[in-house]
């Protein structure tokens, strides 16, 4: 899944969780700050995996969750 899809996946599973009364206030923005809450959440795992098991392998996932987070807030 490319990042962007992957930012729009994350979006409509967070707006889906949000109640109707709220939703008519100001769902996307709910959304989005749970979306990247979840990103910078598997970005700060990402850190801790890659210190504790740094033998030189870059970690190629990391780039992928930076591009989804800048997918997400372009929303």
């Amino acid at each position: 899944m490319k990042p962007k899809e992957k930012a729009a996946d994350l979006f409509v599973k967070n707006i889906e969780l949000i109640p109707d009364y709220i939703k008519r206030i100001d769902a996307k923005h709910i959304a989005k700050y749970c979306a990247l809450i979840a990103v910078n959440e598997i970005l700060d795992n990402m850190m801790l995996y890659q210190e504790n098991f740094d033998a030189g392998k870059p970690v190629h996932h990391k780039s992928y969750w930076e591009s989804v987070k800048k997918e997400i807030e372009k929303i």
